[in-house]
């Protein structure tokens, strides 16, 4: 299987829809998503959340959510994970920590894994 995981633009936000659906309900049993794509959209057009989006052959499986952030003691940028998401059926296949890999070279970095 072959895995890309890349900053998500806003025509991928659709991808993530039902990926958000599924997370709130598996995760944070939540029956539906209290959100919406408009208000992602608006939101991410704003700069409030930065997203990656995990695909597989192409479709959407996973996705991590985080804030920018910065450590003025330090003088360093940094991140602050919001959410980290695989769909089940896509776990334990050797994708192991890359999604967290690519969330330490964000917001610059590309990554492509072949399973």
């Amino acid at each position: 299987m072959s895995y890309h995981l890349a900053i998500a633009t806003p025509a991928d936000l659709e991808q993530l829809e039902p990926l958000i659906q599924g997370y709130v309900q598996n995760h944070l049993s939540m029956a539906q998503w209290g959100g919406s794509l408009e208000r992602l959209l608006q939101d991410y057009a704003a700069g409030y959340v930065q997203l990656m989006l995990v695909r597989c052959e192409g479709h959407g499986v996973g996705f991590g959510a985080w804030e920018s952030s910065y450590d003025l003691h330090h003088c360093v940028r940094g991140a602050a994970v919001i959410d980290l998401y695989v769909q089940p059926q896509f776990r334990c296949r050797s994708l192991g920590n890359s999604p967290r890999e690519m969330l330490r070279g964000m917001p610059t970095r590309e990554m492509n894994y072949e399973n």
